[in-house]
């Protein structure tokens, strides 16, 4: 009877431990910016806006941080218009199958971390009805976009940890190049919850003023070049 109540009190004991892992673990890259970009259809009518403001919320649903002007990270979705069949009922009806697919990717690596293809299908009285059904249709919570999260997370993480000393010795690089948007891209990129490699790396930028860093923001490009992800 001891060892019974011993082990069900040691299992008792087990499980806020294992859940506060789980919860911190959530939040270990929960400041590392990613940008969303909205997709190019080319049909009429904005219909990326919703696929924008889905991939968006997936962005924060999985304990990263959506921002606008990240030029690190990026999450960016491909449409593509599969199919289109039109009934011959009154009226008449668009039948549209999209295919989505997302590229979670370092710009300024060009390394693709994470790639996830989905399918959705929409109707409507409009090839721009039915693409938009079919866009709205797609969750924040879907399966297979959590899965690229996972992905990318592990490989951000393993990133950080591992090439810490590259980093860093690539900010430097471009610090005594006066790259200084170039270094701040890098450095505004490292979780601060890898306390080391952040802190180090701050200590690059000692030198530097908070006029020379506002300046070298203003020079950041809105919309950073991800072409290379299509070829």
């Amino acid at each position: 009877m001891k060892r019974i109540i011993v082990s069900i009190i040691a299992v008792l004991m087990s499980i806020p431990i294992t859940l506060t892992a789980q919860d911190n673990s959530k939040d270990l890259l929960a400041d590392v910016p990613v940008k969303v970009f909205e997709p190019e259809i080319d049909i009429d009518g904005d219909v990326s806006t919703v696929l924008y403001n889905r991939l968006s919320q997936a962005v924060s649903l999985n304990g990263l941080a959506s921002v606008s002007d990240s030029y690190k990270f990026a999450l960016v979705p491909i449409v593509t218009i599969v199919s289109e069949d039109v009934t011959e009922s009154v009226p008449p009806q668009y039948l549209t199958e999209v295919e989505i697919a997302l590229y979670f990717a370092d710009m300024t690596r060009e390394v693709v971390l994470a790639t996830e293809v989905i399918n959705k299908k929409g109707f409507g009285t409009t090839l721009t009805k039915s693409v938009h059904k079919a866009l709205s249709s797609l969750q924040a919570r879907d399966p297979k976009i959590k899965n690229l999260f996972i992905t990318a997370k592990k490989r951000i993480d393993e990133y950080y940890r591992t090439e810490c000393e590259t980093i860093a010795a690539k900010i430097e690089v471009y610090l005594n190049s006066g790259m200084l948007k170039e270094a701040l891209v890098e450095y505004n990129a490292i979780p601060k919850s890898n306390v080391d490699c952040y802190n180090s790396c701050s200590l690059l930028f000692q030198n530097v003023s908070d006029e020379e860093i506002n300046n070298a923001k203003k020079q950041l490009e809105e919309n950073p070049d991800v072409s290379w992800i299509k070829n």
